[in-house]
């Protein structure tokens, strides 16, 4: 008598079953209670490195294609769950596969029963999340680099506020002091020390994004030649520059200084990283995103057409512990004195305000490799500006009468001197509260106010707001340590009349007031 069909036109109940695990997409194997497999679906043998389910039958996972210490966890977790008969769920496990590929599982181990209820093996299931994995560490590293960012820019605004005074007062001192002398000598290095501070600002502020760029559509290649022709002239001889211009589309909307600075710095690195002999070699191509791009995940980057700009070296190359760490601010491998680790902090930050990402590929001995894309544009028409010549200021015909609020006291003493040498009448208020309540008090008797954006009790956004209604044509020179975009995009204002970046030098101060208040009668 026929063995009567089961669904799928199969007569034998154990090929339905085999069938059914073989089209799960899990990885599916049981074991008897000495870890020994008594079969598996066709996803694990391929994972196994043999060809059917019925090769891994008779085998223990030290006969297959994975590690002895992952073996050995295999079997460890099988004993821990058969002697309890308790299941364990969702175990994150390292898995080396078959094709050499180090793969990350979550797997499920349950206690396999008899009728009787005797556990007599253990019964498995797991999926691949090596992807999953990765991206949710390169999101964990994003997320890590914005906090990380916020802070950067923060410093840096403190930074600069301290050094807004120090530059100033030292100015200030040098004309008193004459242009001889040990004291003049001495102010001098004054001045250039928190001018060099402030340059380290700058890349602080720039790895925080919130630098200030022009945005005009840029040639890629250029920005490269432009940076090759500076980097042939700054790196030893022994080291050849190699460039490959693979992008037939070259355009990027950015700024071209801040792009070819950020190349700059990683030559420099690529440079440090090399002994004696090497190579370093930029190439350009254009790119695809799609939704399932790792970078597209991980950043702000939109499926879409890129240029990638790759800057690849010979050299020592990133030890793996430290690869997610070499954008962060004054991090460095280099030796005391040798670096101040701002460098690829400001690449990171220059690159990310261009709408872009950076990656980096290093093992040691092998080299380093960081891939920039960003975003192509296509060519936009150039517009003559329209713009009218900036108005040269005018003598004043009487003292002129001016708020300075700032909650840095070392900013207001500063200010207060070099105004009233030129001939201004100050008023100082310690924060937008306070300056508000003295402005309240005559708004027609101020020709005009310069406003600190960042302060306690009542921020610079909200003072204005309170000054402008008031008096609506008030003149507000607004001053921060972040830059003018950053400010006026906060505070929502488009008629602010001038904006100061900090630390600015006591010439800049009046050159920006004269020229707010140059029509003023």
């Amino acid at each position: 008598m026929d063995e009567p069909e089961t669904p799928l036109g199969l007569t034998d109940p154990t090929q339905l079953l085999q069938l059914v695990m073989d089209n799960i997409p899990q990885f599916i194997f049981w074991k008897d209670s000495a870890s020994v497999y008594l079969g598996c679906n066709e996803n694990f043998a391929r994972a196994a490195g043999v060809e059917s389910p019925a090769d891994v039958v008779g085998k223990t996972d030290f006969e297959l294609a994975w590690k002895q210490e992952e073996a050995e966890f295999f079997r460890e977790v099988d004993r821990r769950v058969m002697d309890s008969g308790v299941a364990e769920h969702n175990i994150v496990e390292p898995q080396l596969q078959a094709d050499g590929r180090q793969a990350w599982l979550r797997t499920n181990k349950v206690p396999l029963r008899d009728a009787s209820g005797t556990v007599v093996g253990i019964l498995g299931t797991f999926e691949d999340i090596t992807v999953e994995r990765a991206n949710e560490e390169r999101l964990r590293h994003s997320q890590r680099m914005e906090s990380v960012g916020r802070l950067a820019g923060g410093v840096a605004h403190d930074f600069n506020n301290m050094l807004a005074g120090i530059l100033g007062a030292a100015e200030l001192l040098q004309s008193d002091v004459g242009r001889t002398g040990r004291g003049h000598d001495l102010l001098r290095i004054v001045v250039r020390s928190a001018q060099r501070a402030a340059d380290l600002t700058g890349k602080l502020l720039a790895f925080s994004r919130r630098g200030q760029l022009e945005r005009r559509p840029t040639n890629l290649h250029e920005v490269v030649d432009d940076a090759v022709a500076i980097l042939t002239r700054s790196i030893d001889r022994r080291i050849t520059i190699e460039v490959e211009r693979g992008a037939e589309r070259s355009l990027v909307m950015g700024d071209p200084s801040e792009l070819e600075t950020a190349l700059i710095n990683l030559g420099i690195n690529a440079r440090d990283a090399i002994e004696g002999e090497g190579r370093i070699r930029i190439a350009t191509r254009e790119v695809v995103l799609d939704v399932d791009d790792p970078r597209c995940a991980t950043s702000s980057l939109e499926p879409g057409e890129y240029i990638e700009l790759e800057v690849s070296d010979t050299g020592s190359g990133i030890p793996e512990d430290v690869v997610d760490r070499v954008f962060e601010p004054f991090f460095t491998t280099k030796d005391v004195g040798a670096g101040t680790g701002l460098g690829l902090a400001a690449v990171y930050g220059a690159v990310n305000e261009h709408g872009g990402a950076v990656t980096l590929e290093g093992r040691p001995g092998v080299g380093a490799r960081f891939s920039i894309t960003l975003p192509h544009c296509e060519l936009a028409p150039v517009l003559e500006s329209s713009a009218e010549p900036a108005a040269v200021p005018a003598p004043m015909t009487r003292p002129m009468r001016v708020l300075v609020v700032d909650d840095e006291s070392a900013i207001r003493t500063v200010v207060r001197h070099v105004l009233e040498d030129l001939g201004y009448k100050v008023t100082l208020a310690r924060d937008g509260r306070e300056g508000l309540e003295i402005f309240s008090s005559d708004p027609q008797g101020f020709d005009g106010v310069l406003l600190d954006v960042v302060m306690p009790r009542m921020s610079g956004h909200e003072c204005l707001r309170e000054l402008r209604a008031l008096r609506p044509d008030v003149r507000v020179l607004m001053s921060s340590g972040f830059t003018r975009d950053v400010t006026i995009e906060s505070s929502g204002e488009d008629a602010v009349a001038g904006f100061l970046k900090k630390p600015y030098r006591p010439a800049e101060l009046t050159e920006a007031l004269a020229k707010l208040l140059h029509d003023v009668e």
